[in-house]
């Protein structure tokens, strides 16, 4: 019975740093693709361009995401 009742236990407090998590992210300043990762040029001049930033790099898993700064 114990066991049961530490297993919820912590598959909510687990649950509960996902959504804090998803809270956390900001989309707006990261977005999929844009050239990443064959291209970091794309990237860069897509933030610049579009976005307003001054640049931008490819970051993230496997560099798939592309960054702005």
């Amino acid at each position: 019975m114990k066991s049961k009742l530490l297993a919820y236990a912590f598959l909510l407090v687990a649950c509960a740093a996902l959504v804090d998590m998803a809270v956390a992210y900001d989309p707006t300043f990261f977005d999929i693709g844009f050239g990443c990762p064959k291209s970091a040029l794309s990237c860069f001049q897509e933030c610049r361009d579009q976005r307003g930033h001054r640049g931008g790099y490819c970051n993230g898993p496997f560099n798939i995401v592309c960054t702005c700064y």
